[in-house]
């Protein structure tokens, strides 16, 4: 592998960003572009399915979301375990600010 595309394509470790969400403080740190891309192709298929949607946006938090190991909390926690406590809104109250670090260039440039 050349230098330049090792540098462009080694792993890199992200930077978490304290995150306001369910009532309490959690670490979160962006996703990569692809996995952004994969779950807006996912809504989009979806369609008017809001179940499917909302356990998508369970994901998108989950896959973001760190325990405190560093490890990311879609590992030991599911979708339907956040549906069973946390309220529609307060789930998309959550994927919208974990959306907000993932589109926020000044957030990006410290991940």
């Amino acid at each position: 592998m050349t230098n330049l595309k090792s540098k462009l394509l080694s792993a890199k470790k992200r930077t978490p960003i304290k995150v306001h969400i369910f009532g309490d403080d959690f670490e979160a740190v962006c996703c990569p572009a692809a996995k952004i891309a994969d779950y807006n192709k996912q809504v989009k298929n979806a369609k008017d399915d809001d179940d499917k949607i909302l356990n998508l946006a369970a994901q998108f938090v989950l896959d973001s979301l760190l325990e405190e190991d560093g490890s990311i909390a879609a590992a030991s926690v599911t979708p339907d375990e956040l549906k069973a406590i946390y309220t529609y809104g307060e789930i998309f109250s959550a994927f919208h600010k974990i959306t907000e670090i993932n589109t926020d260039i000044e957030a990006a440039k410290n991940a």
